[in-house]
This record gives structure tokens, sequence and C-alpha cells, in this order.
């Protein structure tokens, strides 16, 4: 009886049990929040220095990404930067541009083919114009 006990109990230890696995916590990602991707499209658009004659030329990209409005400023000076932080109101659209130089506010308006608006940051204002190439 007792070597049939020693034999149940070595099987026993010698087993690979179940690895124990805690039960998965439920975690809610808060809803992803966008503006509607409405509106779409390349922009070619001029940037002039409130004050100055220097003129830059840039495109803004909007674009469709998963039903989300997504923008992108591209100029000859600088690498691409996100627009981030998005809101439109009627034709108006606002959002924060990521410079290497830091942060600015960014506000465009859509009329018919065309767009005009203003990139601020701190004391520097650009004033931005433009059309709608594609």
């Amino acid at each position: 009886m007792t070597i049939s006990a020693t034999f149940l109990a070595l099987s026993l230890l010698g087993s690979d049990p179940k690895p124990t696995t805690a039960p998965r916590a439920v975690s809610a990602e808060p809803a992803k929040t966008c503006v509607s991707a409405d509106r779409t499209g390349t922009f070619r658009v001029i940037t002039k220095k409130a004050g100055g004659t220097a003129l830059g030329l840039g495109l803004v990209l909007l674009e469709n990404i998963e039903g989300c409005l997504e923008a992108t400023f591209i100029t000859d000076d600088a690498g691409p930067a996100i627009i981030d932080g998005l809101s439109l109101s009627g034709d108006t659209l606002k959002g924060n541009l990521k410079l290497s130089t830091g942060a600015a506010k960014v506000s465009l308006q859509f009329i018919g083919n065309g767009v005009a608006g203003s990139i601020v940051q701190g004391r520097n204002e650009w004033s931005v114009e433009g059309r709608k190439t594609s």
C-alpha cells in the first residue's frame, strides 16, 4: 500500500500542473474623439510673416484616417509637422502645430477651393493663403 501511495505522490509531483492565471482585468479605453473627415485633400499654401516680405511655401495635407481627420503641415524650410488637437467650427479648422521650435496655433478657413488663415507662435504670426490642388 505504501508503494502505491508513493507512486501516486511521485506522479502528482512530477506532473506538469496547469499554470494558474489571474483573471484578466477589463480595461476600458476611452473612446477616441476625433473631427469628422468631411474635408480632405492637399492644399498648396504660401506663408508670410506679419510685417515681412519673405514668403514660405508649404502644403497642408488633410487625410481621412479611420474616419477621423488627420492634418499635416509640410514646409520648404522645416520638416513635416502634425497638426493635432483639431476642432472644426463651420468652415474654420483650428489646431496645434508641433514645430521643432515649439508649439504654434493654426487657424484655417476654407473658402470654396481656397484656404486662408494664420499660424501664431508666441509673438510671431504668419498669414496663410492657398488653394486646393488635389
